[in-house]
């Protein structure tokens, strides 16, 4: 059961390395295939934690990688935006900056509630921008009045997921569908 287990771990270790690789190379490409090199950074973001915590990270060694990490790809999605819409950077400017700013204080002080107070919105921005210009049928997501609206909902959404995942601390696999993951202690 023992060498079961250590197996495991190195498989989920070997994944997480691969999913960790993956994030810092692949922010790179963008200005070769935009959306695509978003949207996988977007996903890999996603799927990370699944692995780091099968034995593999504490959750503190995990929010300190991930946040890393997650800073890294918005500094390649801010130079993007500042070269190819920069007709957005009245607005993706100030949004990356209070995160840069939530992100050196949690550096300090650790503590995720940091990121309810300086929430990533600039992602969320940078998608509607990216996704509005580079995919035709998504053209009306910047079009006149719905740019207001486009942001407005993932604004909301956003304070939303930021007070679910920093303030309540609320996971969906360990709360709700009782999947609890196993952190290193």
């Amino acid at each position: 059961m023992v060498k079961t287990k250590h197996k495991r771990s190195l498989v989920f270790t070997f994944f997480y390395g691969t999913v960790v690789v993956l994030r810092v190379f692949t922010p790179f490409f963008i200005f070769f295939q935009p959306v695509t090199i978003s949207l996988l950074a977007f996903l890999l973001d996603v799927i990370d934690v699944e692995f780091a915590s099968r034995r593999v990270l504490t959750k503190s060694q995990y929010q300190y990688l991930d946040k890393a990490m997650d800073f890294w790809w918005y500094v390649f999605a801010m130079v993007y935006s500042f070269v190819s819409m920069p007709q957005y950077n009245y607005l993706l400017i100030p949004l990356f900056t209070l995160r840069l700013l939530g992100e050196v204080i949690f550096y300090f002080n650790r503590n995720r509630k940091t990121f309810f107070y300086f929430p990533n919105l600039f992602e969320n921005a940078y998608f509607i921008f990216l996704l509005g210009n580079k995919v035709p049928s998504l053209g009306f997501l910047i079009s006149g009045d719905h740019t207001v609206y486009s942001l407005a909902v993932v604004f909301i959404l956003k304070m939303f997921q930021e007070w679910w995942v920093h303030i309540a601390q609320i996971s969906i696999g360990d709360d709700i569908i009782n999947m609890k993951r196993q952190w290193l202690t």
